[in-house]
């Protein structure tokens, strides 16, 4: 769980490109949130990844290490200042059977920690890092003109790959599971010691 200079946030979906079979990845970079394409409603190369028979079908159980939580793709890690934290490693494991829960979850802890002026990277907290998350979640979202069928038989992929909202407030990190007011994302904790 870390930032990324063009992305905003690499997490799972992003680990995706380390299984192109090229020499790299930078074919796909253009798909991410870039200078051209920030903010909502652009093509984002996440959403053909995680609709994808081959890459987002294939994950069944989404585990995302937080343990070492850093702010780009190359730098180190970094101590998290927010609570439960409170100036120490992230710690932490997410784990989910929801691709799009999981980096909704992720992306609410990397946007709360970057968001403290302590923090000098803001790529996490740039307009349109989500916009991939809201358009796997609801394909009402989607950019006019695009149809995302990433397997080549021109049959898009489902209106929803799963449940993409924020937490009501960084001091409680509840969701709508978590409040009753919805079935969405439920946020369970726990802890070492209690």
């Amino acid at each position: 769980m870390k930032g990324h200079g063009i992305a905003g946030i690499t997490l799972c979906a992003k680990n995706h490109f380390g299984t192109q079979t090229r020499r790299s990845a930078s074919h796909l970079h253009p798909g991410l949130k870039s200078s051209n394409s920030k903010g909502y409603g652009y093509y984002r190369v996440l959403v053909d990844l995680m609709g994808n028979k081959f890459t987002g079908d294939k994950n069944l159980f989404y585990i995302l290490d937080a343990l070492w939580s850093g702010t780009d793709w190359n730098g180190l890690p970094v101590k998290f200042l927010m609570p439960p934290f409170n100036n120490h490693w992230s710690s932490s494991l997410l784990l989910s059977l929801d691709p799009v829960a999981i980096e909704s979850v992720a992306y609410d802890f990397l946007r709360t920690e970057f968001s403290y002026p302590e923090h000098t990277v803001p790529h996490m907290l740039e307009s349109g890092v989500d916009d991939y998350l809201h358009q796997t979640a609801d394909s009402g979202n989607w950019p006019a003109g695009i149809i995302y069928a990433p397997n080549g038989d021109g049959i898009p992929i489902p209106n929803s790959l799963g449940v993409h909202e924020h937490w009501n407030n960084p001091a409680d990190k509840q969701y709508s599971k978590n409040l009753g007011t919805g079935e969405g994302i439920e946020l369970v904790k726990i802890f070492p010691h209690g």
